[in-house]
């Protein structure tokens, strides 16, 4: 199922691989609060806002590990390890609206693609990814 608006979705993650072998995968989180996803319903899978499919959540959990917290799925219609495994690499988006508010100082990491990129007051580049 695809959402009828393709507005106001970030990317909060992508699925690495699966975990364990009923349906559920690992996620490295695009955010540095992975707790934000905790109480969200449903998370889009696509490689653009405009191609997104829904999935409603069934699980969430978290796991750390040296490098940082890896946040783990059950999502629905994904029942075993192979079904999870064709998830692998996925980008995930989460509607904005589902998201709580960043706090001040805080921004969205796509929202600094264009920004210039300033070094001794000298612009040298732009954010493109």
């Amino acid at each position: 199922m695809a959402p009828t608006d393709h507005t106001g979705y970030r990317i909060v993650g992508t699925i690495t691989r699966p975990h364990g072998v009923k349906g559920t995968v690992k996620m490295r989180p695009e955010t540095d609060d992975p707790a934000r996803l905790d109480g969200i319903a449903q998370l889009y899978l696509g490689d653009s806002e405009d191609r997104l499919t829904a999935r409603s959540i069934e699980g969430v959990g978290f796991q750390p590990f040296k490098s940082g917290i890896a946040v783990l799925l059950d999502l629905e219609g994904v029942a075993d390890r192979e079904a999870a495994e064709a998830l692998s690499g996925h980008t995930v988006w989460a509607s904005e609206a589902d998201l709580p508010p960043l706090a001040e100082g805080e921004v969205f990491l796509s929202d600094l693609v264009g920004l210039a990129v300033m070094a001794e007051e000298r612009k040298v580049g732009e954010v493109v990814d």
